[in-house]
């Protein structure tokens, strides 16, 4: 009698947990694959000498420029500079065209390679001035004196942040200084920096709720702030596209872009294999405001299993009241 009273109990409880399971597993799946199925969102806040991206939007792409030193064009845009050789527009790139922004200790400079949009830019001056630049590629100097007229510069593409640090050469007296001639007969004096790198920064993690009634909202993952190394290189995959802008910084450039989490590689120096930026899904589902209802639906339906399979434990039959 006492074995088939305490198998019994045993059933019970064992019901009770399945049922609970067959309940609660659900909830947890579902939770699981709306979190796991968002893809987080990477911040980027990082101090470089060196920034690249491939235009993809033309007229998001473009920059305004005031008094700067263009190198590269023909004579069709002759019309455009200034007596000195200055020249204040807007300039457009078309799509394919790989933007490098570099910074110097005197200047940031802007290259343009055309080689692959084969379609040129597109320069317009006051006065409705305007020329198309066609060939392999275009300069622009803009001097730092120049910078408070400067608006940030636009990032929209597959990006390239940082460039990793080559084999030193014997330094020289003049390797830090390039003069550039300009047309009146004068030089610019450009003090170039010592290396193009990336100095440092971090990528914060957001996720991006999939769940009712906070469905699309972004939110901070805890813990998930990363520093970047200094001489570092952060690319984007293919297919990845970043957005920001970029400013000028006291000792280099300010970045400041968004991109997806899948679409990020890190690679740290001397390093020939990218990292990732991952979270897992529990530290996401524990920050999304979507899933909290959820999870504490959960949590009080297992503490209530508890009281329920305690109350059974101590309501069943005990070894010294069965003789």
């Amino acid at each position: 009698m006492t074995a088939s009273l305490r198998l019994s109990a045993w059933v019970r409880a064992a019901r009770l947990s399945l049922m609970a399971l067959a309940f609660a597993a659900p909830v947890g799946l579902a939770v699981h694959l709306l979190v796991g199925r968002a893809v987080p969102q990477l911040v980027i806040a990082a101090n470089t000498t060196y920034v690249a991206y491939v235009v993809q939007v033309p007229d998001l792409s473009a920059i305004a420029v005031r008094n700067a030193i263009l190198s590269g064009t023909g004579a069709e845009c002759a019309d455009l500079f200034t007596a000195t050789g200055h020249m204040s527009a807007r300039i457009t790139p078309s799509p394919g065209t790989r933007v490098e922004y570099l910074w110097h200790r005197n200047f940031v400079q802007v290259k343009y390679d055309l080689a692959a949009s084969g379609s040129g830019l597109a320069i317009e001056a006051e006065g409705g001035r305007a020329c198309k630049v066609n060939g392999t590629g275009l300069s622009v100097v803009i001097p730092a004196d120049t910078f408070d007229l400067l608006r940030p510069l636009p990032l929209l593409g597959r990006v390239e942040i940082g460039n990793e640090l080559p084999v030193p050469t014997v330094p020289r007296a003049d390797d830090l200084t390039r003069p550039l001639d300009l047309p009146d007969g004068s030089a610019f004096v450009a003090e170039l920096a010592p290396a193009q790198l990336l100095q440092g920064g971090s990528v914060t993690v957001f996720g991006k709720s999939n769940l009712w009634p906070t469905r699309n909202q972004i939110y901070p993952v805890p813990d998930s702030v990363y520093p970047l190394p200094r001489g570092g290189r952060l690319v984007s995959g293919e297919g990845g596209r970043a957005t920001g802008t970029v400013g000028m910084g006291p000792g280099g450039l300010d970045v400041d872009a968004t991109i997806t989490a899948d679409q990020l590689l890190l690679y740290r120096p001397g390093e020939q294999v990218p990292e990732r930026f991952g979270v897992g899904v529990l530290a996401r589902a524990f920050g999304d405001p979507g899933a909290a209802p959820y999870l504490v639906f959960m949590g009080m339906w297992f503490i209530a299993l508890q009281l329920i399979l305690g109350f059974l434990s101590l309501g069943g039959p005990r070894d010294d009241d069965l003789g």
